[in-house]
């Protein structure tokens, strides 16, 4: 017999409460089960005969808090398959320097390499989905540094010194650099963490989240490792997103070499404020489940 357990489940105020979970397989998504999380502190697990530990799963909460609503999810990339493509269906511009790769995966069996080099990038086009202005959201993504200092993510266009709109550097002493602008280039806030937040040469879970009241988080691996409250409303276009290079007038600069996995963005809802244990997410084309609001557990394994 196996048991299967998850994030414990909250409502929006972040007060533990009892919510439904249905469990899936993971390969086949076969209905395995479901139970209620406790009233006392949303946890929650289910036991499973003829199921063998290490059995992937995935649990749907519904009307929780756990992981962000799959109808906030605008951009979604898990790298699997025979091309790089987004699961939630935008236009996507691959620089020659982003290939798919079988090193370092987040859970899968796949992962995107970007080499560092200007053609090393992954550029969705503009669209009215990218428009952050003063709602929640969250970027998670997957990432193997190589130590060497870059941009990671970046919605807007880069103008001389002006950083665009929302945009992530890792520098070379392993510090975060988060850069949210409300205008091009008056009103911004430059945000860093301490120098080691990220090891070189190491898989780590990355998470940039926007909650109420303006507050913002960055979790490394699960652990908050700053927090501010900036409570401006964001330049309000639908510019393009970069992974792993900023957009200047003539191309793409500041590369980081690294591979990525596992990569989300979702607006107008946010996850974890607190603590928590990182459980690599992939989002479905397709879900075994009764509302579009669910909220989605993924990649949790059978103990």
């Amino acid at each position: 017999m196996a048991t299967l357990s998850g994030p414990n489940t909250k409502d929006a105020s972040g007060a533990s409460v009892s919510k439904l979970i249905r469990a899936y397989h993971r390969e086949t998504g076969v209905f395995l089960g479901e139970v209620a999380s406790s009233p006392v502190d949303g946890s929650w697990s289910m036991s499973f005969p003829g199921y063998s530990a290490g059995t992937k799963c995935f649990a749907i909460c519904h009307d929780g808090i756990g992981f962000a609503n799959k109808a906030n999810v605008v951009l979604a990339l898990d790298f699997e398959g025979g091309s790089i493509v987004d699961r939630k269906g935008h236009s996507l511009s691959i620089g020659s320097g982003a290939t798919q790769s079988t090193s370092y995966p987040a859970g899968g069996t796949k992962s995107c390499r970007l080499d560092g080099t200007a053609n090393g990038y992954l550029s969705f086009a503009n669209h009215a989905d990218f428009v952050f202005s003063n709602s929640k959201f969250e970027i998670l993504i997957y990432v193997r540094w190589d130590g060497s200092p870059g941009r990671l993510f970046s919605n807007g266009e880069q103008a001389g010194s002006i950083w665009p709109i929302n945009e992530i550097a890792i520098n070379g002493d392993g510090s975060i650099t988060w850069v949210l602008n409300t205008s091009n280039g008056s009103g911004y806030t430059t945000q860093s963490t301490s120098a080691g937040a990220v090891t070189a040469n190491t898989l780590i879970e990355l998470l940039f989240s926007r909650h109420a009241s303006g507050v913002h988080t960055i979790h490394v691996a699960g652990t908050k490792v700053k927090e501010f409250t900036w409570n401006n409303t964001l330049y309000n276009a639908s510019n393009g997103i970069v992974l792993g290079a900023v957009r200047t007038s003539g191309g793409f600069s500041t590369n980081l070499a690294c591979y990525i996995d596992n990569f989300r963005l979702a607006i107008g809802a946010s996850r974890m404020y607190d603590n928590y244990t990182p459980s690599p997410v992939f989002v479905y084309d397709a879900l075994p489940s009764p509302t579009e609001n669910a909220l989605i557990y993924d990649y949790l394994s059978m103990v």
